[in-house]
């Protein structure tokens, strides 16, 4: 059995020394696989560069020149910068420290599974996963191990991370229903709500004990907290008679201040000495600091227990707003007393899985599953709503034909779904002016765009840019950088793009006409001037500028020479295309002997895609025949 570790986009194979980027497979030499093995390994712990060396090269003494040189291929091949980094920080003069989310899989070799199939051993039964559930079959399968582990007395603390709509409530109701089947195991259940100001203390975990105090299965909740948590069954008055409520509280008056986390982890290990108790925890991004506090106090304890306890919560909310759980993750990462790991997109297999699912019974074009994917990118509750949209735009979809469905599809993606929307706008609207202004330009310049161009067009700063682009890549909100490469004006220019394409669609559709039009204008400008003589290399793109900007005399001149690109790329179809596109623009033109002139020459030019066209139907005719 493998060990598989995810650290999203990345897949790392430790055992066969394989790093994957989705299906594609990196390489790195020998030597700086082990360095990156050795750093996830410690994840979120600060390793020296003595510990490194010593790790990787422990029989050789080397210069701190080959260790850099390791490095500096290993953030080459991830795409990590040292300055905003995303998986490896580097503490000066101390060390380096590897902070990505990370989960770890178990895969079977060929071997293994011939060998389980062989052995007879009665296996301990596992509960099913849930068919409500599609594609979190290896998450559902990481849980159900921290809960095994939880069942041997050992306390855990896990917290399952990941952006918007990404699955973190649905996989947790999967797993909970699991849980449930056991007859050892107790669930409770809290919410954490956005709230203004300061929040209220324990809300989440009040919750979750009222919900198990009122179990009628659990009987002995009530005793437990009237025995080590008196404090927390005042908290919790339909618990309590009214008599007994105010004797409780006379008699806890001027109770010291850590009694409450004293107290809980009195119930909590009381609770569980023959059962084993699951403590689900929801968006603690909004938690107030108690909860925190109380999860850290348990988290710590060194008492035997069987508690799980799995908190959830968006990374790009923590980073956002400073929210103290971050340092208290940290904190614990560091220590070795919880573990983290991070949702992804679901795959192009499971999205069709649940478009069949939503389906049932019907053909669907083969290309269908497939659209769903490229447009939500896997996140759960944009194929949710995209389905949901489908459903809605087309009232009849239940008994029409598939290319119906298609056709709404294709419609739905030239506008984002309110529901979507609304989402969305809420993200936008918690940042600063400055950051919607630079992500407004952003979504002018294209799904990726460096910072020399954003700079441009909010005519500013490049240093200024930069440092809002990469808070924002840092923070997870929105962008993410792609690589720092030398831009057209021969500068180093970080590269970014927006995380999710629905983010682009949606800031790109909030600018008015007019503030869109002088957009274009100012990037197609400024893009023009910068490769002055290269533009050949971006006609395509500058005609879209200058076309949206309304300035068509330039959009025709770089759709011709965007044409002439393709032809040089033996590309006719899009040189058809552009130069079809071009005597289109030209047809709003007032009627002159220039736009005559013009007419003829892009006629002319469009001679030459024919030609190629028609000669490619031939040759294929030809063979065709002879076959």
């Amino acid at each position: 059995m493998s060990a598989l570790f995810v650290f999203p986009p990345f897949r790392l194979d430790v055992d066969n020394a394989r790093l994957w980027l989705g299906d594609e497979e990196l390489h790195l030499r020998p030597k700086a696989f082990a360095v990156l093995c050795y750093l996830i390994a410690q994840q979120g712990r600060l390793v020296s560069r003595e510990e490194l060396m010593h790790a990787v090269w422990p029989d050789i003494k080397i210069s701190d020149v080959v260790l850099r040189g390791c490095l500096r291929e290993v953030r080459q091949v991830l795409g990590d910068s040292v300055h905003t980094p995303q998986f490896i920080e580097t503490v000066p003069r101390r060390g380096w420290r590897f902070i990505s989310p990370l989960s770890m899989t178990r895969v079977h070799s060929r071997f293994e599974e011939q060998s389980q199939q062989e052995d007879n051993t009665p296996q301990v039964p596992r509960p099913h996963l849930s068919n409500s559930l599609v594609g979190r079959e290896a998450e559902l399968a990481q849980l159900q191990q921290y809960l095994e582990e939880a069942q041997g007395n050992e306390r855990r603390v896990v917290f399952v991370t990941g952006e918007v709509g990404i699955g973190k409530t649905a996989l947790l109701d999967a797993f909970l229903t699991q849980a449930a089947s056991a007859t050892d195991v107790s669930t409770a259940r809290g919410q954490c709500v956005e709230q203004y100001g300061i929040g209220e203390p324990y809300l989440p975990v009040l919750e979750a004990l009222g919900r198990l105090g009122r179990n009628s299965e659990m009987k002995q909740v009530i005793p437990l907290l009237r025995r080590h948590a008196p404090m927390w069954l005042l908290q919790l008055p339909e618990l309590l008679e009214t008599a007994e409520s105010a004797q409780l509280r006379h008699s806890l008056q001027g109770a010291p201040q850590d009694r409450m986390l004293r107290e809980m982890a009195a119930f909590v290990e009381a609770l569980t000495t023959d059962r084993t108790l699951l403590l689900v925890l929801e968006d603690l991004h909004w938690s107030d600091v108690s909860t925190l506090s109380l999860i850290a106090y348990l988290a710590r304890r060194r008492e035997a227990a069987r508690l799980l306890i799995v908190g959830t919560y968006r990374p790009a909310e923590v980073m956002r707003s400073h929210h103290s759980l971050r340092s208290i993750v940290q904190e614990l990462t560091q220590s070795r007393h919880c573990r983290e790991f991070a949702l992804v997109g679901l795959s192009e297999r499971a999205v069709s899985d649940y478009v069949k699912r939503r389906f049932p019974g019907k053909t669907l074009p083969v290309t269908l599953s497939e659209t769903v994917y490229r447009y939500t990118e896997g996140n759960p509750l944009f194929i949710v709503n995209v389905v949901e949209y489908l459903m809605f735009q087309n009232s009849t979809a239940q008994r029409t034909g598939g290319e119906e469905i298609q056709q709404q599809l294709a419609q739905m993606q030239r506008s984002v779904p309110d529901t979507l929307r609304h989402l969305i706008e809420g993200q936008l609207e918690r940042l600063s002016a400055e950051e919607q202004r630079l992500l407004e330009i952003g979504s002018v310049a294209g799904v990726e765009f460096s910072a020399t161009i954003v700079a441009a067009g909010l005519e500013e700063d490049i240093i200024t840019v930069e440092q809002r682009c990469a808070t924002l890549a840092r923070h997870q909100l929105f962008l993410e950088t792609i690589g720092t490469p030398v831009d057209q004006e021969r500068r180093s220019a970080t590269r970014y793009r927006f995380a999710h394409s629905l983010y682009h669609k949606l800031v790109y559709e909030r600018l008015s006409t007019a503030r869109r039009r002088q957009l274009h204008l100012r990037i197609g400008g400024h893009k023009e001037q910068a490769y002055g003589e290269r533009a050949a290399e971006v006609a395509a793109e500058l005609a879209v500028h200058f076309e949206e900007g309304r300035d068509y005399p330039r959009a025709v001149r770089y759709l011709n020479l965007a044409a002439t690109t393709a032809m040089q790329r033996q590309a006719p179809q899009e040189a058809r295309a552009h130069l079809q596109h071009a005597l289109t623009l030209l047809e709003a033109f007032p009627a002159s002997a220039e736009l005559n002139t013009q007419v003829r020459e892009i006629q002319r030019a469009l001679q030459q895609p024919l030609l190629a066209l028609k000669n490619a139907r031939a040759v294929q005719s030809k063979f065709q025949n002879i076959a």
